[in-house]
């Protein structure tokens, strides 16, 4: 849809104009919340608004192109870059090379929309690297992940409570016994588990409120009853690596399983009650990937294959530098002809960047877990907690979900601010991770 006056266009100008003045201003609150606001646009379901040639732009291409340009100002205004910094500039590049080739080898629209998700990830992760967060900013951030976690969970609740509810897309119409309870996608549902790994902390925290300790317990259990398989490994991995790492929440595990079981039960019930089996769909959900038949995992791992092999078969150059965004996904499995997404952001790294970006992504994830397990402890709210263990299981928890997914342009957020705390040369000493609640 293009805009239909001079008066939009102005309008568009000046909001860019606008935006890019604010993601350069001292004033860290104000530069902060432009881009939490641009991260936050980018989750809405706009429709196109601004057709440039053969490029058709969207409300968050405009916010995350708003994101790039306060990124780079920002480094070249701001001096030396920390090592993660330099990798992930380097990354940065190299994926809008392959655009540029990618758009002159298939074509500008199928490298658009290919780059897209890559562009998000790469320009937003700069620009929240290149602040110094201090308490105020820490516990403004992850009070706004759980405020959203909360209403995603209470659309949740509102959704299985509307007779006769049937999700509209066509992701959510394969016709599974556990489709129906799907009723938000596999992000929000992941954007919740983040946040019950964050509440999780009230557990081991002696004087923190029983509010954030039922926030955890709810979370997990919506999680659970969305039945994205992908996201309950994300859970359970995330929650591993932050039980490992901290002491108290060892101690505290079998109380917390216990009653995280109890409360799913008895929400299991109340369900049942209301006519709303879900047993079923989670004995579905649980032994669909080892039907031989119709396990969609099995379908999927059978596309990956296919697409990795193509792209060895592609000779030397496309293996160490892929096919550039845009290459087609099309590929044949049993008798079917499919084009969808291949579900898994490392094989369409890899078969668009080559080795040269799928290395170089898991060399910047192994520094930044490095960087997070080297992390001293610290006091926190009068306990010795780890401030890198919670990013840690937030990172391990998207690169679960990744194996399946791309990961959301919100998680961009997440490696910026994990980039500047846990970073090997830190511009200033991090603060200590507060209580989220």
């Amino acid at each position: 849809m293009e805009p239909s006056s001079s008066l939009e266009d102005f309008a568009w100008i000046a909001t860019l104009l606008l935006g890019m003045m604010a993601s350069l201003t001292q004033f860290r609150v104000m530069a902060i919340m432009t881009g939490l606001v641009c991260v936050s646009t980018a989750t809405l379901a706009w429709e196109p608004d601004w057709e440039l040639g053969a490029i058709t732009l969207y409300a968050q291409d405009i916010a995350f192109a708003i994101l790039g340009f306060g990124a780079v100002s920002r480094l070249l205004l701001g001096g030396a870059m920390t090592a993660l910094q330099r990798t992930w500039l380097a990354l940065s590049i190299l994926f809008l090379l392959e655009f540029l080739r990618g758009a002159m080898t298939h074509g500008v629209m199928p490298a658009g929309v290919g780059y897209r998700p890559f562009f998000y990830l790469s320009v937003g992760a700069l620009y929240f690297s290149t602040w110094n967060y201090d308490l105020r900013m820490i516990q403004g951030v992850q009070r706004l992940w759980l405020s959203v976690a909360g209403a995603l969970l209470l659309a949740t609740l509102f959704l299985w409570s509307v007779e006769d509810f049937t999700w509209s897309s066509p992701f959510y119409s394969l016709g599974s016994l556990y489709e129906p309870w799907r009723v938000v996608n596999a992000g929000a549902a992941l954007w919740m588990a983040q946040a019950a790994l964050l509440s999780l902390l009230a557990w081991s925290t002696p004087h923190a409120g029983m509010g954030g300790r039922l926030v955890a317990l709810a979370l997990a259990c919506v999680v659970v009853m969305l039945q994205h398989r992908s996201v309950w490994a994300a859970l359970l991995g995330g929650g591993a690596v932050l039980t490992l790492l901290e002491p108290r929440l060892r101690k505290i595990v079998p109380p917390i399983l216990l009653i995280t079981t109890l409360g799913f039960l008895l929400l299991t019930l109340l369900l049942e009650a209301a006519g709303l089996s879900i047993t079923t769909g989670l004995s579905a959900a649980v032994s669909e990937p080892f039907d031989d038949e119709h396990s969609t995992f099995a379908w999927r791992v059978e596309g990956w294959r296919i697409l990795v092999e193509r792209t060895f078969a592609g000779g030397f150059f496309s293996i160490l530098l892929g096919d550039g965004f845009g290459v087609s996904y099309e590929r044949t499995i049993g008798w079917g002809l499919t084009k969808v997404s291949p579900h898994n952001f490392f094989v369409q790294t890899f078969i668009q960047t080559g080795l040269a970006g799928t290395l170089g992504l898991l060399w910047f994830f192994l520094r930044l877990a490095r960087g997070l397990l080297r992390e001293e402890r610290q006091e926190v709210a009068g306990l010795p907690l780890n401030q890198g263990s919670v990013h840690l299981a937030l990172l391990v928890s998207t690169l679960l979900f990744s194996f399946t997914y791309s990961p959301g342009y919100e998680q961009s957020l997440l490696w910026g601010m994990a980039m500047v705390l846990f970073g090997e040369r830190r511009r200033a000493a991090a603060p200590p991770l507060p209580h989220p609640l």
